[in-house]
């Protein structure tokens, strides 16, 4: 309808620009006139054009409507019907939901409790990586647990919390039926840390060695630990009726703990990488381990419990508006590393890169991006990645041979730092 609108209303411009133009120049007058005389027939047709096409597509319109409207009066009489009862129903019934119970009870595991959260402030919508939960509106936001089956219920919350545990998990990978290896959480009331859950779990598949490199958990180390089943009682009774708070926890955490296992249905979150991205707009990333350094925090990294640990302190200070960056103050430290000029590269158990790259500048050393013929050092970690120049080496490892540049493991690059 709007190019039919157009079209009229670009005609009666043209019109009304010819009738000014006669009384200023006659010669651009008589140019205008030829385009009218050729370009008008044209200009009708196209008109007739878009007025037919309009009526056709409102014509199609109506008749769709017209079709739609009984097949929906049939679906309200539908559901306003009630079945018929009878003896005969009425045992069936009783069978399937025996059967129904039978199922269940094999099915349920330890409920968490009966105390329920208080009620919240606001809830919003889930997050599109998160197809397994669902929210709805109640005045009331327990935390509950049933079948695995069930899909959860996650309520936002909003308000500041003083009491609430910390949750995070190391998996075998980010993909989806990836198994839990490490379960750790942390628990605060009146906004003191009062306890800890850390439990290391055998996934019953082995652990990759990229998994391995960054986290340091390896096959040997879950030999003998319990399997999630096992764990998941004690999980549950530790973290009681409080809310949960986690770094991506309602697209990562929450998905990963149903996904192997934890009969969830119902818990009141808060994910601090969404308050980051809202309260640190002057950040590109809001990633924990950048979060971490922004605030000053010497936890270590790619744990599940000294994340938790992170994570706490990154909350209370995103919950009180603490925004400022905490400017690392390196005057105290012993600059044993002065001087010397440092590249980076692969993982490190326990370590991110940022961690490394503190460890050097707060000694006084200088990180370069790459290995050049001025670069002393190359700390060198496990390479993970499957686009290895050489299919072995990484290009820093390949320049420091060529530049005979030394190459140092994380230990020796802390006792260097400590002299």
């Amino acid at each position: 309808m709007y190019k039919l609108k157009n079209a009229i209303l670009f005609l009666a411009v043209y019109i009304v620009i010819f009738f000014i133009t006669m009384f200023i120049n006659e010669n651009l007058a008589a140019v205008m006139l030829a385009g009218i005389v050729i370009g008008v027939p044209i200009y009708l047709g196209y008109l007739l054009l878009e007025t037919v096409k309009y009526f056709m597509n409102k014509k199609n319109t109506n008749v769709i409507s017209s079709q739609q409207a009984p097949l929906q009066t049939r679906r309200r009489n539908r559901d306003k019907q009630v079945p018929k009862r009878n003896s005969d129903s009425s045992v069936q019934t009783n069978h399937v939901s025996q059967k129904v119970q039978a199922h269940e009870s094999r099915q349920a595991t330890t409920p968490i409790g009966k105390n329920s959260v208080k009620p919240v402030n606001d809830e919003t919508t889930l997050p599109k990586e998160t197809p397994k939960q669902a929210i709805v509106e109640t005045n009331v936001h327990p935390i509950k647990m049933a079948r695995r089956t069930d899909k959860p219920t996650v309520h936002h919350l909003r308000r500041k919390l003083k009491d609430f545990v910390v949750i995070d998990i190391e998996t075998t990978g980010l993909q989806r039926d990836a198994k839990i290896i490490q379960l750790s959480s942390v628990k605060y009331k009146k906004d003191e840390l009062v306890d800890t859950f850390n439990r290391y779990i055998n996934p019953g598949i082995p652990v990759p060695a990229d998994v391995s490199a960054i986290t340091g958990i390896t096959d040997q180390l879950l030999q003998d630990a319990p399997t999630f089943d096992e764990v998941v009682s004690d999980f549950v009774d530790f973290v009681g009726d409080l809310p949960w708070i986690g770094h991506n926890i309602n697209g990562f955490d929450i998905p990963k703990l149903i996904n192997n296992g934890l009969p969830l249905t119902e818990v009141s979150t808060i994910d601090t990488l969404r308050l980051a991205r809202k309260k640190l707009t002057n950040l590109s990333h809001h990633s924990l381990e950048i979060l971490k350094h922004y605030y000053g925090i010497k936890n270590k990294s790619h744990n599940a419990l000294e994340d938790c640990k992170t994570n706490a302190i990154v909350y209370q200070r995103l919950r009180d508006d603490i925004l400022e960056q905490v400017e690392a103050d390196y005057s105290d430290i012993v600059q044993t590393l002065a001087g010397l000029n440092f590249a980076i590269s692969g993982y490190f158990s326990g370590y991110s890169r940022a961690d490394v790259k503190e460890i050097i500048m707060s000694h006084g050393g200088k990180v370069k991006s790459t290995v050049t013929k001025d670069t002393n050092y190359l700390v060198d970690g496990t390479q993970t990645s499957d686009k290895l120049t050489d299919g072995v080496h990484s290009g820093k490892e390949l320049k420091a041979q060529k530049y005979g540049t030394k190459m140092i493991g994380i230990t020796e690059l802390k006792e260097m730092a400590n002299g």
